[in-house]
């Protein structure tokens, strides 16, 4: 990791270019960290990420490294120096993965955004699940067993939010998703009642169960959960992954078959990426399940068919996968998640000048006539560095107020003398008239008099001052109040907007997937619609018309129609199509049955004369036994040859069947045959 400084020893602050370019090259080089990386960012005008990255720290301990970093040039240069898609800035969070998958696959490294302080403790624990995933897969959970963890068992109470309550005998513990099984949710997993044992940690109370899992079987052979999966049964499976001609299909965590086009969908036209999602369960059949060797169909997957139930992954608990219940009618696509704020067109955004969400501020009152108007005060800035608001006028002089100006305010500016005081009826008396009663000779003290008023008129133009820059003052702060209201209001709508925004998308993806899945199930009426149409019961398919009056003349032209479709031009060398007798009895069977197509027939024929071992063993193919048991002997003829029996259906009542004679490598077709029939 980056040598940054670092508030404490345990989450690290990037805070220079240089940094950021030393974490790009520690989470892109491979083999530089052992660890996964939390990497949390502040949001611009921001001195503290949204996340808590303390908290975040202490829920992961040792197993993963925490790094805060700002929205600045520094996150820029991250970014240059980041795959694309991989970057991380403006309040959001990602985990990046030891290994190195999360480059192409970003899936790998979700991006989790905090809008506000509302969202820290969700976020926070999404962060805390994707980084325990992250060091679970890298073999960093359970490599060693503590010397304080013990044996411990209990009863499962519930579970929430990728947490399950386990009653112990001395307490409650908890059993985390993220350290079970990968991409494997505890309700799959875990079920209300259901008895758990595994290893108990004191500290945090955490109870791993990883011990009661199935353990991997050994090469060469089945997995012991898969017992009931025999040849023809249809299963369930998880998309582990899709492309245009291929698709991997997951019966077990860990256990896959690679199901080619051809054995998805007979229309060469179809893309699988089009029809199916990673993650999603489907039904398959098992078409080979031998010795660790599994292979899967499904283009011959019936919807009515009755469908193997999953293994549970843990003793007692729930089947690990089940199909979704149908789909609802997305009749009200068109409508938007409730609680989505859009601004309309022309609609304002709060705190914008101009708008009509803000009132236009108030321009100055005209004075009386005459009357000087005082400069408006420029542009006041404030503690972000934008200018505020212009305060709004001056208030006008009060009555018997005398009116303030710049020249009263200034202390050296010469004071005009006093003006001669009028009274309503009579003259001001002069200045060497004595009063009434005055002694002769004395004068009036005119200058204490004058001194005095002019100390008055001086304090009241200072108490006036103040009151305009009080004034002022105050509503200058109510302005920048109203801002912040605005400024506040705005941010809550662009909040509430990109909440809107994400539950679209989910709502979106869930929809994506159901037409996936609607367009797979009439892609798959379809292809049986097609075979039904080919080749109807009874009926010679459409393809191959009559052409010989013979019956087994026409059996046999029809055979090697099917084989020369049925094995690829590149295995009619090793697969090819060897003498065979057609029994007295094979004709007329094939043509009296019903409830199965000639088609089917024929295949199963090409299938047993070229001896297709995967596929005989997918169809049961085994001797006809003369009583029930599997100790009985089976059927033999006189000249030693032995009667064999193969599955044309499954799951059906009265199921058909196809009887075959057999002496070395020489083959008879004896009967077509309801299941009951067991004669040779």
């Amino acid at each position: 990791m980056p040598t940054a400084t670092a508030v404490t020893s345990a989450v690290t602050w990037i805070r220079t270019a240089d940094d950021a370019t030393a974490l790009a090259r520690d989470l892109t080089v491979p083999g530089r960290r052992t660890r996964p990386v939390v990497v949390i960012t502040i949001p611009s005008g921001e001195t503290a990420p949204f996340v808590d990255p303390e908290h975040v720290h202490e829920a992961l301990g040792d197993l993963a490294d925490v790094v805060v970093m700002p929205t600045s040039d520094v996150s820029w240069d991250f970014s240059h120096h980041m795959p694309p898609g991989t970057q991380v800035y403006g309040g959001s969070a990602r985990v990046y993965p030891v290994d190195h998958r999360w480059v192409s696959d970003l899936r790998r490294t979700p991006l989790r955004f905090a809008y506000g302080p509302d969202t820290t403790h969700r976020i926070a624990d999404r962060l805390v699940q994707d980084a325990l995933a992250a060091a679970l897969d890298a073999g960093l959970v359970g490599t060693t067993l503590d010397v304080v963890d013990r044996p411990a068992q209990g009863t499962v109470r519930g579970l929430l939010d990728g947490r399950a309550f386990v009653a112990l005998d001395d307490g409650m513990a908890t059993v985390w998703q993220e350290l079970t099984v990968p991409g494997i949710t505890l309700d799959r997993l875990l079920r209300e009642g259901q008895r758990v044992r595994g290893t108990l940690d004191p500290a945090s109370r955490r109870l791993d169960v990883r011990a009661s899992l199935a353990a991997p079987p050994a090469p060469g052979t089945s997995h012991p959960l898969l017992a009931d999966y025999t040849s023809g049964a249809v299963v369930l499976a998880r998309v582990a992954d899709v492309g245009d001609l291929t698709l991997t299909l997951e019966v077990l965590p860990g256990v896959t078959a690679v199901v080619k086009h051809h054995l998805v969908t007979g229309n060469v036209g179809d893309h699988l990426s089009d029809l199916f999602t990673v993650g999603e369960t489907v039904a398959a059949r098992v078409d080979v399940h031998h010795a660790g060797e599994l292979s899967m169909r499904l283009d011959d997957v019936d919807d009515d068919e009755p469908v193997l139930p999953a293994p549970s992954l843990l003793p007692g608990g729930p089947a690990w996968l089940e199909l979704p219940p149908p789909s609802v009618s997305d009749a009200a696509a068109g409508a938007g998640p409730s609680g989505a704020v859009r601004p309309g067109p022309g609609a304002s955004e709060p705190g914008r000048a101009g708008s009509p969400g803000r009132a236009p501020e108030p321009g100055p009152k005209p004075g009386p006539p005459g009357a000087t108007r005082r400069p408006s005060p420029g542009p006041v800035p404030t503690d972000r560095g934008i200018p505020a608001a212009r305060p709004g006028p001056a208030a006008r002089p009060t009555p018997g107020r005398p009116r303030v100006t710049p020249r009263m305010l200034d202390p050296n500016a010469p004071r005009p003398a006093p003006a001669p005081a009028h009274g309503p009826t009579s003259a001001a008396p002069s200045a060497t008239t004595q009063p009434t009663g005055a002694p002769s000779g004395a004068t009036e003290p005119s200058a204490p008099s004058t001194s005095s008023r002019a100390a008055t008129r001086t304090l009241s133009l200072a108490l006036a001052t103040e009151r305009a820059r009080a004034d002022a003052a105050e509503r200058e702060l109510e302005i920048l109040r109203a801002a912040e209201r605005a400024r506040t209001a705005e941010l809550e709508a662009l909040r509430a907007n990109a909440d809107a925004l994400a539950r679209e998308v989910e709502d979106a993806q869930r929809k994506v997937e159901n037409q996936r899945a609607r367009h797979r199930r009439v892609v798959q009426q379809r292809d049986a619609l097609a075979r039904e149409i080919k080749s109807g019961p009874g009926d010679v398919d459409r393809d191959v018309p009559t052409l010989f009056l013979d019956p087994e003349q026409q059996l046999r032209h029809e055979v090697y129609v099917t084989w020369a479709e049925r094995v690829p031009a590149s295995e009619k060398q090793e697969r090819p199509l060897p003498e065979y007798a057609v029994g007295p009895d094979f004709v007329v069977s094939l043509d009296e049955i019903e409830g199965v197509s000639r088609a089917k027939v024929l295949e199963v024929v090409v299938d047993v004369l070229t001896g297709d071992r995967k596929r005989l063993s997918a169809l049961d193919d085994h001797p006809l036994r003369t009583h029930d048991g599997s100790s009985a002997p089976p059927r033999r003829r006189d000249d030693g040859a032995v009667c064999y029996r193969v599955y044309l259906q499954r799951n059906t009542a009265q199921a058909r069947r196809l009887h075959y004679w057999r002496l070395g490598g020489a083959i008879e077709l004896a009967r077509v045959v309801l299941h009951d029939d067991t004669r040779a």
